[in-house]
């Protein structure tokens, strides 16, 4: 854990605090946080009126909280990381990363979180400013990403990232205009005018009339676990090229600017030193490192890339180990993670092996069965 100097507010009173209650937690995600908390005895409560006057409370994500029971608790509220898994948490994949908070939440730009208390007033010392320059190219060195989703090329995108590589090669400026789940508070919160995938698109298109742009929806509605935005069925209609499967990282490879709302993918791109632009004010906007739409009053100072990166990737989160499961550092967890997908692709090429093996034997036996009735 860090220490009081680089603690944000909630992380000091979980520490000061052992007795915790947990409220609406489900079942599912009950193991995880007693891994993010394993010195904590917690209490999981289904009814605000089940925790006594003055306990400290944690609930889930951006839910409301009724005043008369906001007044008399001591609340903090918990998110996903940066860093989260491999696989999408609607998917119910385990999380290696948690974010705690005594204020808001990172992707609410309408009041302060922790994060943005951190961002205000960080200074980052030589070997903090090493570390920080360090877990950068780690991460953009690697496939590293939210969901570290499995990239799954068919031909068709095959073809379309092709023809994007060509595009460039030839001189035409490549934008790369990344979806959200357009019921989620993070648009909700964090995203003030343009509030729709569609709108995007038309607004980056009015921008840049001559240049190449890539639609990527987003994974929870490229899997069916959440509903498409309004309008974004209509998405081909904008965009010269529409990337399903790919992991993103790929693309970044292939882009000269990302546009989004509120997007962590915004984050990710900054990583790899990719021009962003920002419609919405997500938690590393309003900095001086983004392209803004708008600008926002609190956030009154100039950020470097290290300083935002030792704030909001090594400070704001907690993680866990994603093979022991135990408390670790934001290091330790990357490489943990990077060791399970190796693992799991090369289950992923043994299981493709098998099937192939499987297929071909099979094709050998209807052969010779024809063969055999023939004569």
């Amino acid at each position: 854990m860090p220490n009081l100097i680089r603690q944000t507010q909630a992380q000091q009173t979980l520490g000061e605090h052992k007795q915790i209650y947990a409220y609406g937690f489900k079942r599912y995600w009950q193991k995880s946080l007693r891994q993010f908390l394993p010195n904590h005895a917690i209490t999981f409560v289904f009814l605000f009126e089940e925790i006594p006057n003055g306990a400290v409370s944690i609930i889930w994500g951006a839910q409301d909280i009724p005043s008369k029971h906001a007044e008399r608790l001591r609340w903090l509220r918990v998110e996903d990381g940066f860093v989260r898994s491999i696989g999408l948490g609607a998917e119910f994949a385990r999380p290696m990363s948690w974010v705690f908070d005594s204020q808001g939440l990172y992707f609410n730009c309408t009041q302060p979180s922790d994060l943005e208390s951190v961002l205000l007033t960080l200074e980052l010392d030589e070997q903090e400013r090493l570390r920080a320059q360090n877990l950068i190219q780690l991460l953009s060195e690697s496939t590293i990403s939210k969901y570290n989703l499995p990239s799954v090329r068919n031909e068709t995108e095959a073809a379309s990232i092709r023809r994007i590589h060509q595009a460039r090669s030839n001189g035409k400026k490549v934008h790369l205009v990344v979806g959200q789940v357009e019921s989620d508070a993070s648009i909700r919160l964090g995203s003030e005018q343009i509030k729709s995938n569609f709108e995007l698109l038309q607004h980056v298109r009015t921008q840049f009339p001559e240049d190449l742009i890539v639609y990527k929806p987003h994974p929870d509605v490229v899997a069916g676990a959440r509903a498409q935005g309004e309008g974004e069925k209509h998405a081909t209609m904008i965009a010269d090229e529409t990337i399903v499967q790919a992991n993103i990282t790929e693309l970044f490879q292939q882009i000269d600017a990302l546009h989004c709302m509120s997007s962590l993918a915004g984050f990710e791109a900054l990583l790899r030193g990719i021009p962003v632009h920002c419609y919405g004010m997500p938690f590393y906007a309003g900095w001086g490192l983004t392209q803004d739409f708008y600008s926002h009053s609190r956030r009154v100072r100039k950020l470097d890339l290290e300083t935002l990166v030792f704030g909001a990737l090594i400070v704001y989160p907690t993680y866990v180990h994603p093979q022991s499961g135990h408390v670790c550092s934001v290091e330790d967890a990357t490489q943990g993670l990077l060791t399970q997908k190796e693992l799991q692709n090369k289950s992923m090429r043994k299981l493709y092996q098998f099937a192939n093996q499987r297929f071909k034997r099979l094709v050998r036996q209807i052969l010779n069965a024809t063969r055999g009735g023939a004569r």
